[in-house]
């Protein structure tokens, strides 16, 4: 539930802050601001901060600089409001600051500011207390350096403000919603809205809030009149408006958007809003070739000149920028609609399959601690020989459910063992599959897979050869933003015999000492959280043809538990660890790709390339650093016996491959 916090003296300064504004005439002005805004002055000169009519600049923000003391650097931040003078001249004046040396600081973040013609300045900023003092975080408005009074408590993604003549209307974002406070009262405007999103008044104090809904992934419209009800409409269906900028002139509200229908229709609409309604939502540019349209700005001047800018071809990072006289000339701006064809519709129902042949290689590596930490280093060693791996996959979308399959399995392993010299490889068997739901979560799509693996090998200690066999199976849940950028959570539980070295410290003795070592079949359970980005995702939804660099990399950080069978070492039982873990993937290549239009969306993609994925679980296995006298702790731990045992081993996954793709 959203609730609103008042105090006795915000009440007073916000009574006191109406009169200054009915005095000013706030509303003399459309007001508007939004995630890709700019404002002009009265010279056209366009800039983030508001311009007063004597072309000051004036705001909220946070300034950093860094302080040297000794051998320590110390980061000072800084609430300031500052004027920033047409003659380039620059007044301004602390408001709070804290620095990175304070353990619990009170932390400030300036969210928005507006200014009225006069050059009254009203800003809105969030304050967080400190944690232990359970204060919750407060959202203040400001008028140019004095508080006005506390308007919402409660932590918020991101604000905008509005002045009205009855006082200041806030438009915050918590999560995915969005809602007003006016007056000490909080209303839902909409929810499960993403990315970007903008505000926007207009003379006679009607609002308008323009976001993407992520849920429907359509541009909607929420307005209402100065003291009038919120009504919600449509502006552009079929994933539109996630990127938009939103700028003014008059009463009209001009929204410049980037859209998409599928990889043969998408670009920029241009929509004109006004009295509360759609008059005009056309298409500016339609891009067939490349994908065309994101980081769209449009900027407008008080006597209707305007210029539009936005990325001409996003994969070549090129940008255009269209200048216009006047609003006439902008919307005569206008491309070829498609209307009534399969190039109109998101299509609902895709099939993918392909085939990556790739020579993979998997090494494991199992440190030895040094020779003066242990009396009898395993010298464990693992070979499974190197083969020719092909996966074959077969995927499914239908609206927004997506679904596949995928088998690997290892062809020629004897021959290519003997080639290597290697008795040891017999085969690799890789089963996986996912399930995937668009729009799940927010603005994301999300995505479940898992994976089943075999490798058979032979692993080798100090007691000489045994076969070796590692089942492998992973799970990850993964999200993919609008961008194709992917993050998520992944476990993986596999057998690995690993080497185990026991270290003992008894009580109120800082040195450990080794107590044993043995040859140990784990089960490791590996938890990561991880990050990556493909360009194939990315060209598979947005381009319709390239020939280039093809690139996946992903970084993964958690923790692994192994265990196995208790051993006993000098009295000691010895059956698991805990180890920081990592993860690295890295696929370079050139890839071919090509959608044909007469085929209706039909494509394929060639390519080769070297695949690795490096995997870390632990660091080594020598003896730990000495325990320290922690007599000012509560846990007094060097008067208790300490246990460590260290079993790290890591892994590498490698060769080249060829792919071959097939999508329609």
């Amino acid at each position: 539930m959203l609730l609103t916090s008042f105090t006795a003296r915000a009440l007073v300064s916000l009574a006191v802050l109406t009169s200054t504004l009915l005095a000013a005439g706030a509303s003399a002005r459309p007001q508007y601001a939004g995630s890709r805004v700019v404002h002009p002055d009265r010279a056209g000169r366009f800039a983030k901060w508001d311009a007063a009519d004597d072309g000051s600049r004036r705001g909220m923000y946070i300034a950093t600089t860094m302080q040297t003391s000794g051998d320590k650097t110390i980061t000072i931040n800084t609430l300031e409001y500052a004027i920033l003078r047409r003659d380039d001249t620059f007044a301004r004046s602390a408001i709070a600051s804290w620095t990175s040396e304070e353990k619990e600081p009170t932390r400030w973040v300036a969210l928005d500011s507006r200014v009225m013609p006069n050059g009254d300045c009203f800003s809105v900023v969030e304050r967080t207390g400190p944690l232990s003092a359970g204060a919750p975080a407060e959202l203040i408005v400001y008028e140019g350096a004095q508080a006005r009074g506390v308007v919402f408590s409660g932590g918020v993604s991101a604000a905008r403000i509005l002045m009205s003549a009855n006082g200041p209307i806030v438009v915050a974002k918590r999560g995915n919603t969005l809602f007003e406070i006016v007056g000490g009262k909080t209303k839902v405007i909409l929810r499960s809205t993403d990315y970007d999103w903008s505000v926007a008044m207009d003379d006679d104090g009607r609002i308008y809030v323009v976001a993407y809904d992520s849920g429907s992934r359509s541009l909607v419209l929420a307005t209402r009149t100065e003291n009038g009800p919120w009504s919600e409409s449509t502006i552009d269906g079929r994933e539109s408006g996630w990127q938009h900028s939103l700028t003014m002139h008059g009463a009209d509200v001009f929204v410049l958007y980037y859209y998409y229908r599928n990889p043969f229709n998408k670009g920029v609409k241009l929509a004109q809003l006004a009295d509360g309604v759609v008059k005009v939502n056309q298409t500016y540019l339609r891009q067939q070739d490349h994908n065309a349209g994101w980081d769209p700005l449009l900027a407008m001047r008080d006597d209707g000149s305007s210029t539009a800018t936005y990325l001409s071809d996003v994969q070549a990072e090129v940008s255009a920028t269209d200048p216009f006289p006047t609003v006439e000339a902008l919307l005569e701006h206008r491309d070829t609609e498609v209307r009534g064809t399969w190039l109109d519709d998101a299509r609902t129902v895709s099939v993918d399959a392909g085939l990556m042949p790739a020579f993979q290689q998997w090494l494991v590596s199992v440190p030895d601690p040094s020779a003066s930490d242990v009396n009898k280093p395993r010298h464990l060693s693992h070979s499974f020989s190197p083969g020719i791996v092909t996966r074959a996959w077969l995927g499914m979308r239908v609206d927004s459910v997506q679904f596949g399959a995928a088998y690997a399995q290892q062809l020629l392993s004897d021959q290519v063992s003997a080639a290597a010299g290697s008795t040891a490889g017999k085969a690799f068997q890789v089963f996986s599959g996912f399930v995937g739901i668009d729009r799940l979560f927010g603005g994301t799509d999300m995505r479940v897979a898992w994976t089943r693996a075999r490798y058979d090998g032979t692993v080798t200690d100090v007691d000489g050869p045994q076969p070796a066999q590692s089942v492998q199976d992973a799970v990850e849940l993964q999200l993919i933003t609008q961008y194709r950028f992917r993050y998520g959570a992944r476990y993986r539980g596999y057998g690995l015999r690993e080497a185990a070295y026991a270290y003992y410290a008894p009580p109120n003795v800082k040195t450990y000492a080794p107590i044993g070592s043995a040859t140990v079949d784990a089960k490791v359970h590996r938890g990561e959280l991880f990050l990556g980005y493909s360009n194939l995702d990315y060209l598979s939804k947005y381009e319709t043809r390239y020939f280039g660099p093809s690139y996946d990399i992903e970084l993964g950080l958690g923790g692994a538990v192994s265990t196995w069978n208790a051993v006993s070492m000098a009295g000691q039982t010895v059956d698991g660890t805990v180890d920081f873990v990592t993860s690295l993937t890295a696929r370079l290549g050139l890839v071919w790709y090509r959608r044909f239009v007469g085929m209706r969306g039909a494509g394929i993609m060639t390519g080769l390339g070297y695949q690795a994925v490096a995997m870390t679980n632990g660091i080594g296995a020598s003896k730990p650093s000495d325990r320290k006298d922690e007599t000012d702790s509560e846990k007094q731990s060097l008067a208790r016996e300490s246990l460590t045992v260290q079993a790290p081993h890591h892994q590498l996954f490698h060769g080249p491959y060829f792919l071959l793709g097939l999508s329609y």
